[in-house]
This record gives structure tokens, sequence and C-alpha cells, in this order.
């Protein structure tokens, strides 16, 4: 979290701490999403080409698929951040209110809240990608 300007010294306001969590969901939620997509994606590409060639179980094509993502997300990473942060609201804390409980908590827990959603919606290529056998889609009746 960037210094913001601010001149309460008080706890955070209600509206303060909102603010404060969609700041700190946001990019997270994206983050999320997009490590989750682009292994699940990457992961497939690479089972059915270079996995198929060399016998690695699926497992190993989800992990290399995991290396691709993390890859992705570590150069691409301020990317996100510098996006959003001009058009999400500015919760206005001073340092002061930034190092309170309420707004450490409100950081963490609406990052961790984030990632979550982030992820399981970024599972949305498993619509689209075939399986074989239990693991993949289940057949229609």
């Amino acid at each position: 979290l960037t210094q913001m300007s601010g001149h309460g010294s008080g706890p955070p306001s209600w509206a303060q701490l909102g603010k404060l969590g969609l700041l700190s969901a946001l990019p997270c939620f994206v983050f999320g999403f997009l490590d989750n997509s682009i292994m699940l994606v990457a992961g497939d590409a690479i089972e059915s080409s270079l996995g198929a060639k060399l016998g690695l179980s699926g497992l190993a094509c989800a992990a290399l698929g995991n290396v691709v993502a993390d890859t992705t997300g570590q150069l691409s990473g301020s990317t996100v951040d510098t996006v959003l942060r001009p058009v999400l609201p500015n919760p206005r804390l001073s340092p002061a209110q930034q190092q309170m409980r309420a707004a450490r908590l409100t950081t963490a827990s609406a990052g961790a809240v984030g990632i979550i959603i982030g992820c399981l919606v970024g599972c949305f290529p498993l619509l689209f990608i075939e399986g074989d056998g239990a693991e993949g889609k289940p057949e229609a009746a």
C-alpha cells in the first residue's frame, strides 16, 4: 500500500476501510483469475503436446503450466496495480491509520478474499478443456 494523504489520527472510518478493502481485493482478484486461467490453459497445452511426447503425468504438466502462469504474473505484476490504482477510490489513510490493526486486517482479509474469488472464477477454462475418462467433464446422460 503506497502512502496516502490523510488527516486523521483516529481509527479509520467504515468508509475508509471499505475503500481500502476494494483497493486490496481487486488487484488480488485479477491476479488469482489470471494465475489460475493461465495455469490451466498452459498446463493443458503442455499436456497435449510436450506431455504426450515425453510421457509426463497430468500433474507434471499442471506444474509446468504453473511455471508459465507464475512467470507471467511476475513479469506483469505491477501492470495490474498501475492500471487499477488510478481508478480505485483512495481511502485517504494517514500513515498512522495504515498501521492500525483494523487497516492491516482489512488489507489482509480483502486480499485473501480477492485471490480466492479470482482463483475460482479463473477455473473457467475447465469448461472448455476436454478430459479423458474420469478426469474430464461429466457426460450428458
